[in-house]
């Protein structure tokens, strides 16, 4: 019997001193909520997390919600089925995605994806795509200040973690790659660092191409600026 109300004693103590640090922990003052510093993250598998959140707080269901978003898409980019910009001088024109279902034989069909312009007389641009992994587009800017504006796309898978990002200008009447550099074949850890890809260049004609080399557990981001190739697309 006391051993038995040694342990009820025992229990009530660490109960009471959980609720104790739970009310400490809850009650922190303004002052010290806001000491940490925002900018600050961790790298969890190459994921980009809160900073209050430690490693041994996030589980395989973490895990397994955050990373798939990361698969065939950019956590710093802005993806949409439609875009705006001046892609061709100074109006405004739109470019979309496009599925169309193709007849591959009797018995079995696949999905093909087109990015359209709202312009007359615009070629095409067929996306590298899984089937029913619709990709999405980025709008870039004025990247290499020439007037006209860029835009991107990651193209989608169902394995692998590697992807690519092309990114597309409109140059001698036809649509060429921006840039094409071997740096812009991407990781999934880095495409979840919230980084973006490519940005502006620091004078006309250059891009900037952020980039990850390692692995998710010593992984880095490093970039490079670029001279604008307007590489024909052969591909």
């Amino acid at each position: 019997m006391k051993k038995l109300v040694s342990i009820f004693k025992t229990s009530a103590v660490v109960a009471m001193t959980t609720v104790a640090m739970l009310t400490i922990s809850c009650n922190k003052t303004e002052q010290q909520q806001q000491s940490s510093d925002p900018g600050e993250i961790l790298y969890i598998q190459g994921s980009k997390v809160p900073e209050d959140m430690s490693p041994d707080s996030l589980g395989n269901s973490f895990l397994a919600d955050y990373l798939p978003q990361c698969l065939n898409s950019v956590a710093g980019h802005d993806e949409k089925d439609t875009i705006w910009g001046k892609f061709f001088g100074r109006s405004i024109d739109t470019l979309h995605v496009e599925a169309r279902k193709v007849q591959t034989d009797d018995t079995t069909s696949n999905m093909e994806y087109y990015v359209v312009s709202s312009r007359k007389g615009i070629p095409e641009v067929k996306l590298y795509a899984a089937a029913h992994r619709k990709p999405k587009l980025v709008f870039e800017g004025d990247l290499d200040g020439n007037g006209t504006d860029e835009w991107g796309y990651l193209n989608t898978g169902v394995s692998s973690q590697w992807r690519t990002y092309r990114v597309f200008t409109w140059h001698n009447k036809q649509w060429r790659y921006l840039v094409k550099s071997d740096r812009l074949e991407t990781a999934e850890w880095f495409r979840c660092s919230g980084n973006e890809i490519v940005e502006k260049g620091n004078k006309k004609g250059y891009v900037k191409i952020n980039y990850g080399i390692g692995t998710i557990d010593d992984g880095r981001v490093l970039d490079t600026v670029v001279k604008a190739t307007f590489t024909k697309i052969k591909d």
